[in-house]
C-alpha cells in the first residue's frame, strides 16, 4: 500500500482558463498524501503534442477549449488516449447533458468548475483511476478470448478437410510447407496491407490497398496457392501485428483483417476462374 501512495500520478490538465488551472494545481498541492505531477495544456494542439510525447495518467478535460469543442474534444482525446482515464470539467452554469453524454461515451467523471476541493477533487482522480483499472483488466480478458476464439477458428478453417482437399485438386501441399521463405514473404506483404488498411481508416489517407491484393492474389494463383494457404498467411500476420499494438489499435487490425482476406480470397477465385476459362479455350 506504501508503495501505491509513493506512485507519482501524471496528471494532464486541458483548460483555456490557466487561472482555472492553477487553481486546481494548487488544490492538489494540498494534498502531500498523493504525490501528483500536474502539466497543463491551454488548447487542443498543445493537448495533442503533449499526450503523444509524455506519460500521462489521467487527464482532466475542459470540452471548451478554443480550437476544439464540445464531444467531438472528447471523442478525439479518447482516441489519442484510448487506456487511460478522462474526468471531464464542466462550467457550473453549463447544460448537463454535453458532460453526461461525454461520461456514457467513457469518461469517467464529470466534475463543475468551482464546486469541489482538493480532497474531492483528489477522490475523484483516484477512484477514475481505479474504475478505469478494472475497466482495462475486463477489456483485456474480454479482448484475449475474442482474439483467442478467432485465430482457433482460423487454425481449424486452415487445416479443415475442405481446405485440404483443394489443395490436393491443385496437386501441391501447403505454402507453408513447401517453401518457408516464400510464405514468410507473403506474411511480410500482408503486413503491409494490413498496416495501410489500418492507417487508411485512422488518417482517412487513400492507399492502394485493393491494387495491392489483386497484386498478392495473382502471385498466390501463379504459385497455384489455395484457400488455406490465405488463411495461414492471413493468421501469421495477424500474430504478429496484434503483438505489436494496444487492445484498441489491434481491435482494428482483426476489424481491417477480416475485410482483407475476404476480399484476397475472392480475388483468388477470380483468378482461378479465369485461368480455367483461359485453359478451356486452349
Amino acid at each position: 500500500m506504501e508503495q501505491e501512495q509513493e506512485k507519482t500520478i501524471n496528471l494532464l490538465i486541458i483548460e483555456a482558463d490557466a487561472k482555472e488551472a492553477a487553481r486546481i494545481e494548487a488544490l492538489l498541492a494540498e494534498k502531500a498524501s498523493v504525490n501528483i505531477k500536474v502539466d497543463h495544456a491551454d488548447s487542443f494542439s498543445q493537448a495533442s503534442l503533449k499526450l503523444s510525447q509524455c506519460s500521462v495518467d489521467i487527464v482532466l478535460l475542459d470540452l471548451m477549449l478554443p480550437d476544439s469543442e464540445l464531444l467531438n474534444t472528447y471523442s478525439i482525446v479518447q482516441f489519442l488516449i484510448p487506456e487511460k482515464p478522462i474526468v471531464i470539467l464542466s462550467k457550473a452554469e453549463d447544460d448537463d447533458f454535453v458532460a453526461q453524454t461525454a461520461v456514457s461515451m467513457g469518461a469517467q467523471d464529470c466534475l463543475a468548475k468551482g464546486t469541489f476541493d482538493g480532497h474531492s477533487l483528489l477522490r475523484s482522480l483516484l477512484y477514475a483511476i481505479e474504475r478505469n483499472r478494472l475497466r482495462m483488466d475486463m477489456l483485456k480478458i474480454q479482448y484475449e478470448h475474442g482474439h483467442s476464439l478467432e485465430l482457433k477458428s482460423l487454425e481449424r478453417l486452415s487445416g479443415s478437410s475442405r481446405s485440404a482437399i483443394t489443395s490436393q485438386m491443385l496437386g501441391k501441399s501447403s505454402l507453408r510447407e513447401s517453401s518457408v521463405e516464400t510464405f514468410n514473404n507473403f506474411v511480410t506483404k500482408y503486413c503491409e496491407i494490413l498496416d495501410a488498411a489500418v492507417e487508411q481508416r485512422i488518417y482517412k489517407t487513400e492507399n492502394q490497398i485493393q491494387d495491392d491484393l489483386l497484386s498478392l492474389s495473382e502471385q498466390l494463383g501463379f504459385l497455384k496457392s489455395g484457400p488455406r494457404d490465405v488463411v495461414e498467411i492471413h493468421s501469421e500476420s495477424l500474430k504478429l501485428k496484434l503483438n505489436e499494438v494496444n487492445m484498441a489499435k489491434a481491435q482494428l487490425y482483426l476489424e481491417e483483417g477480416r475485410f482483407i482476406v475476404l476480399e484476397l480470397m475472392g480475388n483468388l477465385v477470380t483468378y482461378y476462374l479465369n485461368y480455367f476459362i483461359v485453359f478451356r479455350k486452349n
